[in-house]
């Protein structure tokens, strides 16, 4: 299934589901791959938006602006 996310397309195809706990790895259990990490970020990462946005701590320009800026200053530590 393809999933695009502010210009950044990825395609994957598989059951991911995200819980978030302390509990220690065990060594026999399957490590996630590098596909299920991108696609939880991004589901933990819009589901923190559309609270922001819901609350209306932020708003969308807000957050557009500050992506921007925040890809400015990566490229910038890249160049130079």
């Amino acid at each position: 299934m393809p999933v695009s996310f502010q210009g950044i397309s990825v395609s994957i195809s598989l059951k991911v589901t995200t819980t978030m706990t302390a509990e220690k790895l065990n060594p026999q259990d399957e490590i996630a791959t590098q596909e299920e990490i991108i696609y939880s970020n991004m589901v933990q990462h819009e589901a923190l938006l559309r609270l922001l946005f819901k609350k209306r701590i932020i708003t969308k320009d807000e957050y557009l602006e500050e992506v921007k800026g925040v890809s400015r200053t990566i490229q910038q530590r890249h160049v130079g």
